[in-house]
């Protein structure tokens, strides 16, 4: 442009009219345009790149011969075109005289350039436009570090949000939260805007407000730390948490970011846990003292029954001894409650229909609750089978029909119900010993009295009762427990108090058509006979009872102490064996393991089982197979009898 009039000095003729030498200016404008710190172009209408100086050259990669070849729409990133002809037309239509904006330029290696830009548009007198003064500056590494930080912050935000945990912001100064995430307001039922005009005071029951300030008022906590409290949400409910703290800036005041994890399902399941753990300890102490008392109720029945066979109707003694038998039967009666706590009583399964067990007990049901309860039975249609000892399961429906007409002095209602649940891995998950999968629920409710915590916590260990004394033995419920868990199956207990109870039992369900349980009503075979039998039996009273009594009905005795003295017996007994009769529990050697070691020298020996339990080594499960003969313990005198002729007189 040398020796030409440049477009600068023509066109500072239009722009300064006061005492400025002209040239002097062009100098000076020239000056601050080529040393600008910030790129610098005169623009045409058309978008040509008229002037350019160094700086803008060098934010766009280009050398001043080549940028002046180009115009700026070219340079321009497609997405920020639009936006930017917009801005252009705007002033080329004198709707204004310039405009600012963020956009991206493309560098001449074809990289983005984020750059900040002001166009001036300088126009003639007659209002047309005549250029465009245009001011650009790289922004690229601002853009960079606030796309960082907007990044962190997005991050940081959606770890806030998306935490499954609450998490409160609280001021420090007021405690009031000042922000919190959505499992807050989820998890305590207020919105968002509610627990912004909320502080600690609201959340913290009155019992743990005092303790809470009192730590917040000490020094700041480094690491944060975590600590238990109770919450109160929006609707009343008290839930259990652990807080962990630590000290922060927000919004440039002092606050506490607050994090509290929800353990109210955890302390249950922890509670459930001990609790199973102490009812485990106690069943096997009541069970090994059923056993071994069992033992010796077995001796006392049995020559009790021998002394008074020997006495006249009319003695005296008779009668002394017929009461000494029935005290007996009655302590083998809570013996047999406790081993079905215990889970070790034997069990007769078969596969039942609930609602059939259930309609048949009805009418005894009504008698027994008596007029001032209303009992309804809500029984599902398509109730599945069970598998379980049928005479169990009557006496788990009458003891918890016993309870809640116990527990509604005044009258009230009662419903029994029956239904197919399958529970979920959310259920087992908070119901500690229970396996998903496909059951039938029998629930027991009541109108009664309820019970609170505490009582519900120990409802179910033996001899525990909230009656009068005289009016239970606190063995009820206790048996219900054991014969549920004996089953394969679980109970548990929902009361409040003045509201009722409902007692809610599942039983695994059977897919398939039912087996029914069938009552048998075979002749009792005659108990006398001439057959030998081998009696291992490690109790002294009990094995010199049980032979006495054989003897005396005809069969010939060999008795042995353990395992080993009956298979050396076995070995040394020239003449043939036709029964076994062992204890299934045995010091040194069970009873299975000795009829397995029989099997092989005598193939032809039959084998009945006696205990006052089982043993889940002996018996799988702690079931009993339906085809095993087993007599329990306690026994009278005529029942082994019987039992033995009805052994030997079943074909192999």
């Amino acid at each position: 442009m040398e020796g030409e009039e440049s477009l600068f000095l023509v066109e500072f003729r239009h722009l300064e009219r006061g005492n400025w030498d002209l040239r002097e200016s062009e100098e000076r404008f020239r000056r601050y345009f080529e040393l600008g710190l910030i790129g610098m172009a005169i623009t045409s209408v058309d978008k040509r790149f008229i002037e350019v100086n160094d700086e803008i050259c060098r934010i766009l990669g280009y050398e001043r011969s080549e940028l002046l070849k180009k115009n700026w729409a070219e340079l321009t990133h497609s997405e920020d075109l639009a936006a930017d002809i917009a801005n252009f037309n705007r002033v080329t239509a004198a709707e204004s005289d310039g405009y600012s904006l963020d956009k991206r330029f493309i560098h001449k290696d074809g990289h983005f350039i984020y750059t900040t830009i002001s166009v001036k548009c300088v126009r003639h007198p007659d209002g047309s436009v005549a250029y465009f003064v245009v001011l650009l500056q790289d922004i690229t590494e601002r853009w960079r570090a606030e796309r960082a930080l907007r990044d962190s912050e997005e991050r940081y935000r959606q770890l806030f949000e998306s935490n499954p945990d609450p998490i409160f912001v609280i001021e420090q100064e007021t405690l009031r939260f000042v922000a919190v995430n959505e499992a807050a307001v989820h998890g305590y039922g207020y919105s968002r805007e509610e627990l912004f005009s909320l502080t600690t005071n609201d959340i913290w029951p009155p019992g743990e407000r005092k303790a809470f300030l009192e730590q917040i008022s000490e020094s700041p906590v480094d690491p944060p730390r975590r600590t238990a409290w109770k919450h109160q949400r929006k609707d009343g409910t008290i839930i259990e948490v652990e807080i962990t703290r630590g000290p922060l800036l927000f919004a440039g005041r002092p606050a506490w970011v607050m994090l509290a994890h929800n353990v109210t399902d955890q302390r249950i399941l922890e509670a459930q846990f001990r609790q199973a753990q102490k009812m485990e300890v106690v069943g096997r102490l009541a069970g090994g003292m059923a056993h071994d008392f069992n033992n010796v109720l077995t001796v006392i029945i049995g020559y009790s029954d021998l002394a008074i066979g020997r006495l006249q109707a009319d003695e005296p003694l008779r009668r002394d001894m017929e009461q000494i038998k029935r005290g007996a039967e009655r302590a083998a009666t809570l013996t047999r409650q406790l081993l079905a706590f215990s889970r070790k009583q034997v069990l007769l399964p078969a596969i039942l229909d609930l609602n059939a067990v259930i309609s048949e007990l009805e009418t005894m049901l009504r008698r027994l609750i008596g007029e001032d309860v209303d009992l309804r039975a809500d029984l599902a249609r398509e109730a599945g089978r069970i598998k379980a000892d049928r005479a169990q399961i009557e006496q788990v429906v009458m003891n918890l029909v016993v309870n809640a007409r116990d527990a509604m002095p005044s009258g009230g209602k009662m419903t029994i119900e029956t239904q197919n649940v399958d529970l979920t891995e959310d259920y087992t998950r908070q119901h500690v010993g229970v396996k998903p999968g496909p059951y039938v629920m029998l629930a027991v409710t009541d109108t009664g009295v309820g019970m609170d915590a505490p009582t519900q916590t120990r409802i179910f260990e033996p001899f525990f009762t909230t009656k009068e004394a005289g009016k239970g033995t606190g063995l009820g419920l206790s048996t219900v427990y054991g014969i549920v868990q004996q089953s394969g199956g679980s109970i548990w207990v929902y009361s409040e108090v003045g509201r009722g109870t409902t007692f809610k039992i599942y039983l695994p369900r059977l897919a398939g058509d039912p087996r029914l349980y069938q009552r048998s009503n075979a002749p009792t075979a005659t108990a006398r006979g001439t057959e030998t039998i081998l009696l291992t039996e490690d109790d002294d009273m009990i094995r010199t009872l049980a032979s006495r009594v054989l003897s005396a009905h005809g069969y010939t005795v060999l008795e042995a102490a353990n395992g080993a003295t009956a298979i050396l017996i076995c070995e040394r007994h020239l003449g043939p064996i036709h029964l076994l009769i062992t204890d299934v529990v045995m010091p040194g050697m069970s009873g299975r393991d000795l009829v397995d070691r029989l099997a092989s020298s005598r193939p032809e020996l039959k084998t009945l089982y006696m205990s006052g339990y089982t043993d889940r080594a002996v018996v799988h499960q702690q079931v009993l197979d339906e085809k095993t003969p087993f007599i329990p313990k306690p026994y009278a005198p005529q029942a082994l009898v019987n039992k033995v002729r009805e052994v030997l007189d079943e074909s192999s």
